[in-house]
């Protein structure tokens, strides 16, 4: 979904950002600050995103959704997360995917 609206590097951090009310674009993957400012160059352009300087320093950079883009990650996610879930279902058990579930658990705890 996100290709079909040309917008690289959208869900590399719009679950994050859905979730919070912004990220420091360090924190969004793990890849390189210019890549990072690269990668979201597109999505702001397309006023998903916007990008604010934090007030704990003037290096870190915020990046947050926009209306719209909580809108399109809205229509879009559920099918993606769906997607994702079929894709391992078809290749994990029931057991496999619940070993899997309570070590990502272990991971964000």
């Amino acid at each position: 979904m996100a290709a079909s609206h040309d917008i690289e590097g959208f869900w590399d951090f719009s679950v994050r950002t859905y979730r919070t009310d912004g990220v420091s674009d360090a924190c969004l993957s793990l890849i390189s600050p210019s890549n990072t400012t690269s990668t979201v160059k597109k999505p702001e352009s397309a006023d998903l995103v916007k990008r604010r300087r934090s007030n704990a320093s003037d290096r870190e950079v915020t990046v947050s959704l926009t209306s719209k883009g909580r809108a399109l990650f809205r229509k879009c996610y559920p099918r993606i997360l769906g997607e994702a879930h079929a894709h391992m279902a078809e290749r994990l058990t029931r057991q496999e995917r619940e070993k899997l579930a309570g070590i990502l658990r272990k991971l964000v705890a």
